[in-house]
């Protein structure tokens, strides 16, 4: 990882790509330079002489020496900063060469070799800028006081420039001003060096410290997303558990609930089986008008259970084969508070008491126990009602035999909105006029 490097070994890295740049850099400027004279002497007929393109291949011919041994061989930090210094060196031997060529070692070589003293001054460590300062200066001066000493020939560019060099007092002065000028270029330029050294080391100490932080705050997302992992395992866990503790609660439920049923059938054995047919017409009618999951299990629920209540009533009434006597008839009445006060103490998540309080209640109030009527009495209340008289038509009863799923079907038909509720009739017809359905 970046994070894990070696810093002496990214200094080398970046001190390495850095110089092989500024060789790439110098290649297409000397190369543009090589062209725009090609034009100038061809094109333009302007005297440049032939050392001058010499020097220019000679440099493009040490830049590509050098980045290719930069690129194939291993460089060590000390080699890199070395053929740095070098390379300023060359540079500055091959411009000044370029420079006095041109004719314009005078006027534009200053401009130069203050660039390259910045350069030095920026990058290079003191004493290393010193010498390259003080290498500058020589060949600048060098170059003008052999010229005025005539020891070296004048190469001509600029027409004006000929008798400057035959000035004694105009050459000093010029070596005495360059050389003020390049010590000051360096000096501010060593100062401005130090001054972006220290926010580079600033810098890098901020940045070490961001990373450091970032590390840490990594490491602390790892484990809170560890620790949310486990929870998360923890969480499916107890789901796991609490959903088959709710299924075992559920069949234990259902168990109660059968044998709840199948006492009410031991005790009444002419109406086996009339709450599971209940529930098998209850549980369609509930869906029929788009009842909840939850509202239809209440339903089915109460249904099975719901004339739970006969338990209480002597098994001579219930098995009478002859019209009861209204004594008789308000004994039976009781049943259903009775199965109220049986289930009312029970938390079933639903409200089953109330509903099996509610099943023999009538739309118009003429039904019992209290004598319900309209929208005070519950919607799973109606649709129970609803079943429990098709099905008790359409059975045998020990007081007279089966008068048929059509009586029946007439019977809710003609007094639907008065006993019972108009959409739960409505439901109902269509469930066995038009899908079919049948008690099994």
């Amino acid at each position: 990882m970046a994070l894990n490097q070696n810093p002496e070994t990214k200094e080398l890295d970046k001190l390495k790509a850095d110089t092989i740049n500024a060789f790439s850099l110098s290649k297409i400027t000397f190369l543009i330079f090589f062209i725009v004279a090609l034009v100038a002497k061809y094109i333009f007929r302007i005297n440049i002489y032939r050392e001058v393109f010499f020097l220019i291949l000679g440099w493009l011919a040490y830049c590509y020496l050098a980045q290719y041994i930069f690129l194939k061989g291993r460089m060590s930090l000390k080699k890199i900063k070395m053929a740095e210094f070098i390379n300023c060196i060359t540079c500055l031997l091959f411009t000044t060469g370029i420079f006095y060529y041109m004719g314009g070692i005078l006027w534009i070589g200053p401009i130069f070799f203050t660039f390259i003293i910045l350069y030095a001054s920026l990058l290079s460590f003191p004493r290393e800028a010193f010498i390259i300062v003080l290498i500058t200066f020589i060949c600048y001066s060098s170059v003008i006081f052999l010229q005025y000493l005539g020891l070296i020939p004048y190469k001509e560019f600029f027409k004006l420039t000929p008798y400057l060099y035959k000035d004694s007092q105009y050459v000093i002065i010029t070596i005495l001003v360059g050389g003020f000028i390049f010590f000051i270029f360096f000096l501010t330029g060593k100062n401005f060096s130090q001054r972006l050294k220290q926010k580079n080391t600033e810098l890098a100490q901020a940045k070490k410290g961001l990373e450091e932080w970032n590390i840490k705050l990594e490491e602390k997302v790892r484990l809170r997303t560890l620790e949310l992992i486990k929870l998360n395992e923890d969480l499916k866990q107890d789901m796991t558990k609490r959903k088959k503790a709710e299924e075992r609660l559920k069949k234990t439920m259902n168990a109660t609930i059968e044998t709840m049923s199948k006492m009410i059938e031991a005790k009444d054995p002419y109406t086996s089986g009339h709450q599971h047919r209940v529930c098998q017409l209850a549980v369609p009618l509930a869906r029929e008008l788009g009842l909840s999951e939850d509202k239809i299990e209440g339903i089915r629920i109460a249904s099975l259970i719901h004339d739970i209540g006969k338990i209480g009533l002597p098994a001579e009434i219930l098995s009478n084969p002859t019209k009861l006597t209204e004594i008789e008839f308000n004994l039976i009445k009781n049943h259903s508070q009775i199965g109220h006060d049986i289930f009312k103490s029970i938390d079933f998540s639903y409200p089953i008491a109330r509903i099996v309080l509610q099943h023999h209640e009538k739309m118009n109030g003429s039904g019992y126990p209290r004598g319900l009527e309209g929208d005070k009495i519950l919607l799973e209340a109606k649709i129970i009602c609803v079943a429990d008289v098709v099905e008790a038509m359409s059975s045998h009863r020990p007081y007279r035999p089966a008068l048929g799923i059509d009586k029946a079907l007439e019977e809710i038909s003609q007094k639907k909105g008065t006993l019972y509720d108009l959409e739960v009739v409505d439901a109902c017809l269509k469930l066995f006029k038009e899908k079919g359905f049948k008690f099994k």
